[in-house]
């Protein structure tokens, strides 16, 4: 990914070896390419979300792209400012979320290459954006501090919450279904903490505790076969993991940490 260019290269996963200066890439957007995201029905089908606004689609060959390619296969229009993020539903096959800093998220049907769904009632851009593993729900965190649910098969906001009080950015992830949802972000002490939310009930988190006192903005993953949350940010030395259990009071044990004498 380029911030200058508005490119994309693609090549084999499993492929070890120095790069070719002369990478062919993808050169569709007029803006840089800010996120991306491969269906999980169709391996070849690749959704780039860009600065210009739109989100574009590409069908990348079996034997991968061998020169540069400039027309995507589909072009997905509708927001009026950049885009942040582009996220396939996990179960529903062509249709994709989106989120710019016009403050709203589209649900789009890609067979159609038509927005299907908007949700206007964020009042500041998304910071993160995540389907639940069932796709029944989606969430984003935002810069006003909250974070925001949406059903997207009654179009309509589930509600909002007031995840933590520090003013930098918070990320998130559900945990194995479409009742909890894990939020990272900062106390008003501006140390790092995370809560553990039941879309059921957002009057108050089933548990929220300091994480570490790492500066960097806490990014998470989700191992949905092991259970296990990994938290780590930019700059830090260490990646935190957790193990994720529905049946135990606390939800979530913490199990230790990888640490570096590396950033």
């Amino acid at each position: 990914m380029s911030k200058g260019g508005g490119v994309l290269a693609v090549f084999p996963a499993f492929s070890y070896r120095r790069l070719e200066p002369d990478l062919p890439l993808i050169r569709g957007h007029a803006g840089p390419i800010v996120d991306f995201d491969f269906s999980p029905f169709n391996d070849s089908l690749l959704a780039t979300a860009s600065e210009d606004g739109t989100v574009k689609l590409w069908q990348i060959p079996e034997d991968g792209i061998t020169k540069d390619v400039n027309e995507a296969a589909g072009t997905l229009s509708g927001h009026n400012r950049k885009l942040i993020f582009a996220k396939w539903h996990p179960s529903a096959d062509y249709t994709l979320a989106s989120a710019g800093i016009d403050t709203t998220v589209r649900i789009w049907d890609v067979a159609q290459q038509k927005c299907a769904i908007t949700f206007e009632g964020l009042k500041h851009q998304a910071n993160d954006l995540a389907w639940s593993h069932n796709g029944s729900l989606l969430a984003t965190t935002t810069k006003d501090k909250m974070v925001s649910f949406f059903d997207p098969r009654q179009s309509s906001s589930l509600g909002t919450i007031l995840a933590h009080d520090g003013a930098r950015q918070q990320k998130l992830a559900w945990l194995g279904d479409s009742q909890h949802i894990l939020t990272c972000g900062y106390s008003g002490l501006s140390e790092r903490e995370f809560a553990i939310w039941d879309n059921r009930n957002f009057s108050t988190p089933l548990q929220k505790r300091q994480l570490d006192s790492y500066s960097g903005v806490p990014f998470v993953f989700f191992d949905e076969e092991h259970k296990v949350v990994f938290v780590a940010g930019k700059g830090d030395s260490a990646i935190t993991y957790f193990q994720y259990a529905p049946s135990s009071p606390q939800l979530l044990e913490i199990q230790g940490a990888y640490k570096s004498k590396e950033p």
